[in-house]
């Protein structure tokens, strides 16, 4: 399958390997890895899939909190406290439905690198943060793990994705274990929206190539 096509299911495959051309580096430097950490937490793998009841907890939590509404395009899909923020991150999905947008490889994978690297400042010493597909599987994610996993997993009867940074089609989010920032995704506004005065001071110094703030609270 080639990147960007999408497969029986409608996922898009992309690239995660991190590549080392130099494309973007006369737009922005790329940010480098902080391997210090590699190692230092459990033996956990980099995912692992939440048993049902798991599952169930961090959804209904997520919906008792933050009033998650995947029903209605006209309101909201989520009411978070403050402080927190929304991105426009449309270049993605723009580029999804339209190749004549040039993004690269290296574009995704610096991205990538950016947001893997701000999840893992937020994380402090929790072993793993929650990665959620609406829907769909629902994960233990511990970026810092040094066992990296497929992004897609044949299992006995499906194939497991893990979600993306950026919509391509369902809500994904990624939220500390403790629900006190949070990540989530929109495929139908394409935006992102964030809370956590410690994950907020992170994604700010993520190039605005990448995400441009649309509201701030």
């Amino acid at each position: 399958m080639n990147f960007g096509e999408a497969d029986s299911a409608g996922h898009i495959q992309h690239s995660l390997d991190v590549v080392n051309t130099g494309t973007l580096a006369e737009i922005n430097a790329k940010p480098k890895k902080d391997n210090s950490r590699v190692g230092t937490k459990s033996e956990m793998k980099e995912w692992e899939i939440l048993s049902d009841e798991e599952a169930d907890f961090v959804w209904q939590t997520i919906r008792e909190r933050f009033e998650f509404n995947s029903r209605d395009n006209l309101s909201p899909f989520l009411k978070l406290p403050e402080p927190y923020q929304i991105y426009d991150i449309h270049l993605f999905t723009s580029y999804l439905k339209d190749k004549s947008i040039t993004i690269d490889d290296e574009y995704y994978n610096t991205f990538n690198r950016y947001i893997t690297d701000v999840f893992i400042k937020c994380m402090g010493s929790d072993e793993y943060i929650y990665a959620l597909d609406w829907q769909h599987t629902s994960f233990k994610y511990n970026p810092n793990s040094p066992e990296i996993m497929p992004r897609v997993t044949h299992m006995e009867e499906f194939n497991v994705y893990f979600p993306d940074f950026y919509p391509d089609g369902d809500y994904y989010f990624f939220i500390a274990s403790n629900f006190s920032w949070g990540y989530f995704t929109h495929p139908w506004t394409q935006e992102l929206w964030i809370f956590g005065e410690e994950l907020i001071a992170e994604i700010v110094k993520v190039p605005q190539i990448y995400l441009t703030r649309k509201f701030s609270q």
